[in-house]
């Protein structure tokens, strides 16, 4: 009885449309892909890309106040995610999501030097097109960075096991609560919890997320963040104080690697800052792309 309550009825790309209307914005048909994106505001182009189970939805309270202060501002979601376009036997990998931001940005025009922003996972894809388009980049920040040791809630390490691993209600259970703990007090704001659960009902997200977490480097990546730190990239870094899935403690060893970069510490913040405490990750954001 327990395991039938649970679950939950799957919910196609359609479905969730109509029942969010307001979420979705523009599509762009990408050679690698559908993709679906919001393109906002005027003048120089920042680009912020969400974390591995996304969906862009992650960034609602930035995005005004960048616009606000003269910023064109493109977010989009990651292939598998949000209403970006699902694969039936795709290689989800750094690569893949890489190309899919070089694709958005030559089909939006954007250019001639974009500032990149990326949380979690994100912050692994912009750093890969950072350093295969050095010149390109005008400002790159790492909200809360992935490629150290995670955390991740029981539910999450039971789907590894092969005898559960095809139990998509607790595939949909481990990310809901990976989602919660991205937040100080374990809760997904509820103006954000019923679009977060519906996506991860679309079919073929949780393959995608379990897909890309296989396929990446999620608990270290910090050889190419040694990488960026030798290139002229300016890079800023921003991670909430009390970030229960990749630790705050992790900042002394990418800042050791970044010697440029500058760090913004958020107090009564977890792995969303940029969510959890907007106003104070929008002034910092505003303060590193200050001329």
């Amino acid at each position: 009885v327990l395991l039938l309550a649970a679950c939950k009825d799957p919910i196609d790309s359609a479905d969730l449309k109509k029942k969010y209307p307001d979420r979705h914005f523009s599509q762009a048909h990408l050679p690698l892909g559908r993709v679906h994106f919001q393109d906002i505001g005027t003048g120089p182009a920042v680009i912020l890309i969400h974390g591995e189970s996304g969906p862009m939805a992650a960034w609602d309270r930035n995005v005004q106040a960048l616009v606000d202060a003269g910023f064109r501002v493109v977010r989009f979601d990651l292939f598998g995610r949000g209403f970006s376009e699902r694969f039936q036997n795709s290689y989800y990998d750094l690569a893949a999501y890489e190309r899919q931001l070089g694709e958005l940005i030559k089909e939006l025009g954007l250019g001639p030097k974009i500032r990149l922003v990326g949380s979690s996972y994100g912050c692994m894809v912009a750093t890969r097109y950072a350093l295969n388009h050095v010149e390109d980049i005008e400002n790159l920040i790492l909200i809360g960075p992935a490629g150290f040791p995670l955390k991740m809630p029981w539910s999450a390490k039971l789907v590894k096991l092969p005898i559960l691993k095809n139990w998509n209600w607790l595939k949909h259970k481990a990310a809901v609560q990976q989602n919660e703990q991205y937040f100080t007090d374990g809760n997904i704001p509820e103006e954000l919890r019923a679009y977060v659960e519906d996506h991860l009902l679309v079919p073929l997200t949780m393959d995608a997320i379990l897909t890309t977490m296989a396929n990446a480097p999620v608990q270290d990546y910090l050889d190419v963040y040694t990488k960026l730190g030798k290139t002229p990239v300016p890079t800023g870094v921003i991670w909430g104080k009390q970030d229960d899935t990749v630790p705050y403690t992790n900042a002394t060893s990418l800042t050791a690697v970044l010697p440029g970069a500058k760090l913004v510490t958020i107090e009564g913040a977890g792995h969303l800052p940029e969510y959890e405490k907007a106003e104070e990750v929008n002034k910092a954001l505003l303060e590193f792309f200050a001329p």
